[in-house]
């Protein structure tokens, strides 16, 4: 398991070979970009299911190249909270992700059993007008 807490840089790259798990990544306006050749993204559990919790994931573009999944989906659902603007992802399971303000998606891709659920709590949600 690969563990990172960053915050504060304009720039995030994190590349592991299994899991990533977080507490924490900001990255203001900048970019966060996530890989893991063979694992999922977690996060702490923590931060994820406190009441009112600050997203563990802020950035301006959040890029995701993973092995599993990011989110969960199913019977015991639990998204992953960030409040980023722009969120390119490609995932070998399930994505499941709530942004706190307007998102654009640039592309997502997933070869999971049950798939994408992609919402916001506020703004809007778009997508590229050539999306198949």
């Amino acid at each position: 398991t690969g563990a990172s807490d960053q915050t504060s840089a304009s720039s995030i790259s994190i590349n592991v070979t299994a899991d990533v798990t977080l507490s924490s990544v900001a990255a203001g306006k900048g970019q966060v970009s996530i890989t893991s050749q063979s694992g999922s993204l977690l996060v702490s559990i923590n931060n994820q299911e406190t009441a009112n919790a600050s997203p563990p994931l802020v950035a301006g573009q959040l890029f995701l190249n993973l092995g599993g999944h990011a989110g969960t989906l199913g019977r015991q659902t639990v998204p992953l909270l960030t409040n980023v603007s722009q969120l390119q992802a490609t995932t070998a399971d399930d994505l499941a992700l709530i942004n706190l303000g307007a998102l654009e998606i640039k592309s997502l891709t997933t070869s999971g059993a049950r798939g994408v659920a992609v919402t916001t709590q506020t703004g809007n949600l778009e997508s590229p007008s050539k999306a198949r």
